[in-house]
């Protein structure tokens, strides 16, 4: 939109000057390229890819399952380790939001799987089985100490 401003003088000199005003209406759009709908994660925070497809970012930010936002500046990037360790497992929401100089917010989200695997159990062993055997010889042994004491006297 083109607005012309007039003004006149006391000597009746006419000038104007042409301003053009650019009306943005239209919010940031993002594409997630990674990580995947439902895709596994465990510790180590997850990488993300994004497309985004907007001539005037001010911010980009995302959050994890609603928290406070964090902002990031390349589409490419690591989702922040200490968020990430501070989310608890299961599924997690992860939103990215591009806001432009209009003040127009596009968003995408996607949600990942976090699962932390508990550490292998000693292959071949029965932890109640031992913990068994080791009571009954701490026994055995405390009773022959115990005999041992009674005949010395």
């Amino acid at each position: 939109m083109t607005l012309r401003f007039y003004a006149n003088d006391s000597l009746g000199h006419l000038g104007f000057k042409d301003v053009t005003i650019w009306k943005d209406l239209i919010s940031p759009q993002i594409t997630i390229n990674s990580p995947t709908p439902n895709q596994l994660c465990g510790v180590v925070a997850p990488s993300f890819s994004l497309i985004i497809v907007e001539p005037n970012i001010q911010t980009k930010r995302y959050s994890l399952n609603g928290r406070p936002n964090i902002m990031f500046t390349t589409e490419t990037g690591v989702i922040d380790q200490d968020a990430w360790t501070d989310t608890p497992e299961g599924e997690i929401t992860i939103t990215f939001y591009a806001i432009d100089k209009s003040g127009n917010i596009g968003y995408a989200i996607i949600t990942v799987i976090k699962n932390i695997p508990l550490p292998p159990a000693i292959s071949g062993y029965n932890v109640s089985l031992l913990v068994g055997i080791l009571s009954v010889a701490i026994i055995i042994i405390s009773k022959k100490r115990r005999n041992r004491f009674r005949h010395k006297s």
